[in-house]
């Protein structure tokens, strides 16, 4: 259950990277949504990430520790089976890409949060098709192991959900607020204790006509 945990905290935080990055630019927000808030939203996709892969090393342990042949096959055959491909785009995507985040620079470049982003997304669908496809193209029965190779229907059901998604989300952003006034409302100046007043504690020009 940590492991699913994690890894629903880790996708979720980079799925809102892809969404708030470019909102960000586009509706001009960087005063609202700082590099600090990205640098801090990174933070715990490093550290959520690095959950990640030590459970997925954890399970092959399991495995082998076990003694269970069945089991052991099971992982040895998605590391190097068939689709290894799949598991190890898995691998680089959740594991290695947010190492990325060790960086301060790297951390505060809203582009390359972007990217690595995307790559943790995929990396997320990619760990679903894993567990999934590899653990039923070979069973208990020899007879019925096979290739998966997705359908016409299989794939425009998948493009139909980016669709229904992104109408969803922009249909929110038109006619909703885009952020939550009690967010807004920590960033703005008069939020700071130290807003309008100088050395000595009086308060400036500004404020007093302001009040």
């Amino acid at each position: 259950p940590p492991y699913f945990v994690a890894g629903a905290i880790f996708s979720g935080f980079a799925m809102v990277n892809t969404l708030i990055i470019p909102i960000r630019s586009i509706f001009k927000l960087q005063h609202v949504v700082t590099l600090r808030h990205l640098e801090v939203m990174n933070k715990v996709i490093l550290a959520t990430g690095s959950m990640v892969g030590y459970a997925y090393a954890m399970e092959f342990f399991i495995a082998w520790y076990s003694g269970a042949e069945y089991e052991s096959f099971a992982f040895i055959n998605r590391a190097f089976g068939p689709y290894a491909w799949a598991y190890w785009i898995m691998v680089s995507c959740n594991v290695i890409s947010p190492q990325f985040f060790w960086f301060r620079q790297l951390r505060r470049n809203p582009m390359v949060l972007f990217i690595i982003s995307i790559f943790v997304n995929i990396g997320m669908w990619f760990e679903r098709f894993v567990i999934t496809v590899t653990s039923l193209h070979r069973d208990f029965l020899p007879s019925s192991w096979a290739y998966f190779s997705p359908t016409l229907i299989d794939i425009l059901t998948y493009v139909g959900s980016f669709g229904l998604f992104f109408t969803m989300f922009l249909l929110f952003c038109r006619f909703l607020p885009i952020l939550a006034i009690s967010e807004v409302k920590g960033v703005m100046p008069q939020a700071n204790p130290h807003h309008g007043h100088d050395d000595h504690g009086a308060a400036s020009d500004g404020e007093q006509a302001t009040h």
